[in-house]
């Protein structure tokens, strides 16, 4: 993971919602989820927030290049 993004989407989009540590854990818990094709199978409630907290990651991340 690049750090100054995980950053700066905390700041842009978390801060006021999420702690930066539950954050992270639900940042790592999604993109293990898409790496394990998440995206093609039901999600719980906690595994969906981890899924769209990891593709905001991976768009910022693609944006950024």
């Amino acid at each position: 993971m690049e750090p100054q993004i995980v950053q700066k989407l905390y700041d842009a989009k978390y801060r006021t919602i999420l702690s930066f540590e539950r954050y992270e854990e639900l940042l790592n818990a999604g993109l293990r989820l898409i790496k394990e094709n998440g995206l093609k199978k039901q999600c719980k409630p906690n595994e969906q927030s981890a899924l769209e907290v990891g593709l905001d990651y991976i768009t910022e991340v693609m944006l950024q290049h």
